[in-house]
């Protein structure tokens, strides 16, 4: 297998965070490129060797750092990230695996962003909005999902009983309306 796609979900604390970054140490996997959008990385301090670690703040961050990976523009990442993009004798890394943490604080980061631009709402998000930020999470999802390196996505886990038939079912944990389908599974 030259490459494997995967969303990773679970309650908080479960270790999804240093689990991905352990992506680092296996050779068909490192250098593995680490997009920390929950400013959630305390929990790879004990991890060896460690991702490079790229802050999300917003999604054109997302964007920017898919555009390179997708045309190889390896020195421009590698600026972008700063020292940790780069190998020890100083050339940029070309990844072989990224990891999204996580695709739960992205889309509520996006869902946020998508509100503010509306004037036509009072800060609450509306169907449109709900559609749009779906829309756009399936697209990038897509994006990386085809790119030709391993890609890991990470959420939270949300849970759904059913009354009638007396079960629990669990999904990952993205806003409402948000659930992936069968057809959209990450693979």
């Amino acid at each position: 297998m030259n490459k494997f796609n995967c969303l990773l979900y679970g309650e908080a604390g479960a270790g999804k965070t240093p689990f991905c970054a352990t992506l680092e140490a296996y050779e068909k996997t490192s250098p593995c490129l680490f997009l920390d959008v929950d400013h959630g990385t305390l929990s790879l301090d004990s991890v060896k060797p460690k991702p490079a670690v790229y802050t999300v703040s917003k999604w054109a961050d997302v964007q920017v750092v898919y555009g390179h990976v997708k045309n190889k523009r390896w020195p421009d990442l590698g600026k972008l990230i700063g020292d940790a993009g780069h190998t020890k004798e100083g050339n940029p890394k070309e990844y072989k695996a990224a990891v999204i943490d996580s695709g739960t604080e992205l889309v509520n980061g996006l869902l946020r962003s998508i509100v503010e631009e509306d004037d036509r709402n009072d800060g609450i998000p509306d169907q449109a909005a709900y559609l749009k930020a779906q829309n756009k999470m399936a697209m990038m999802w897509r994006g990386f999902r085809d790119l030709p390196l391993s890609c890991v996505m990470t959420a939270g886990i949300k849970d759904q009983k059913d009354d009638v038939a007396g079960i629990v079912r669990f999904f990952p944990e993205f806003s409402p309306g948000l659930h992936m389908t069968s057809r959209d599974t990450l693979t």
